[in-house]
């Protein structure tokens, strides 16, 4: 929400903001238009839909995103009180949303992977992940600079920073690593992370229900890698 105007898909929502930022700020969109298909490509290739938010999980790393999640909304719930999924479960509009939360509250994390339908979400998204990350670490290795489209950040690494800090912060990304190898791709998530701007909008932004789901998760070893 800005200024009273509600943005809704993450690629709307990181081009607004883009253009929000006004004259001054650095531009994270490049000037040739190659570069600009390149990274409308990436943009697409690392977000979700609200609609269909699991939909062409095969071609689309971020279609994975919300079913390799599930363990960390599952940890977080714990900590949120019903009467707030209940809210959920009258307004929101796809309500097996709040009904998964409303299930994990009341089974508790372990139970709650255990239930076959979301046992099924979480293989079906991690199979193709090996191989959107196999994707992305060739790109990486075959980048000319330090960021997807070469020496200029952009919103390509926008977008894929944002799908490797959840699978960072649901321990999937360590356990993709320890299982193939990820050098490129784990040493950009690093020079990411030591932006000033990753700084501002992630660690300084951190919500507490977000780190007490983390620390849970990696006390179990459920999700070990």
């Amino acid at each position: 929400m800005h200024n009273g105007h509600p943005i809704y898909e993450s690629d709307e929502i990181l081009a607004y903001a883009s253009r929000a930022a006004g004259p001054g700020a650095p531009s994270l969109v490049p000037a040739a238009a190659a570069a600009q298909a390149e990274m409308a490509w990436w943009i697409d290739y690392c977000s979700l839909s609200s609609s269909d938010p699991t939909g062409r999980a095969a071609d689309r790393l971020g279609a994975c995103i919300p079913g390799l999640t599930l363990p960390l909304f599952a940890a977080m719930i714990r900590f949120v009180p019903l009467r707030r999924i209940a809210v959920g479960l009258l307004f929101h509009f796809d309500r097996k949303r709040p009904a998964f939360f409303f299930m994990a509250k009341l089974l508790g994390l372990r139970r709650a992977m255990r239930l076959p339908a979301v046992a099924a979400l979480i293989d079906a998204s991690r199979r193709p992940m090996r191989g959107h990350l196999a994707r992305v670490e060739a790109a990486l290795g075959n980048s000319a600079g330090p960021w997807l489209l070469g020496a200029e950040f952009t919103l390509a690494d926008i977008s894929l920073a944002c799908a490797l800090l959840r699978l960072d912060e649901t321990g999937w990304l360590p356990r993709f690593a320890a299982a193939g190898g990820l050098p490129a791709t784990l040493t950009y998530y690093d020079r990411v992370r030591a932006r000033p701007s990753w700084q501002a909008a992630i660690e300084d932004m951190r919500h507490p229900i977000v780190d007490r789901g983390v620390a849970t998760l990696r006390s179990t070893a459920l999700f070990a890698p």
